[in-house]
């Protein structure tokens, strides 16, 4: 009797079965594939929102930076003319730059309405 059922396939070696042809393995794995694919577009397209992010973060601190250097500079100016407003010197500066003031024996010359021409 053992030997009727091995015959009849019922109790058969894997090896021993027929192969699985193409497209019932391509049906089979149909869907795995397509997750695959559909992970891999997901992956590339969320990479490609990452370095556009990245690449307006990076403009944007360049620019901060430009600005901190700028104020920097303008801080430091301020300071400087803190520190030098008890100099007579510095006094006579702002009051001919700002002002229009000029020094005793100095002339003024004022231009008025004037167009330059190219």
């Amino acid at each position: 009797m053992d030997s009727a059922l091995f015959q009849n396939g019922e109790f058969s070696h894997p090896r021993s079965r027929p192969s699985v042809k193409f497209g019932a393995g391509f049906y089979r794995n149909f869907w795995m594939l397509s997750f695959l694919l559909l992970c891999t577009a997901i992956y590339f397209q969320k990479s490609r929102k990452r370095d556009a992010a990245i690449a307006e973060i990076s403009l944007r601190l360049r620019e901060m930076e430009t600005v901190k250097t700028i104020a920097a500079k303008e801080r430091e100016d301020l300071q400087l003319r803190l520190q030098s407003q008890g100099d007579p010197a510095w006094i006579e500066m702002v009051l001919m730059r700002d002002l229009g003031v000029v020094p005793e024996g100095w002339i003024k010359v004022q231009f008025r309405d004037c167009q330059i021409i190219k």
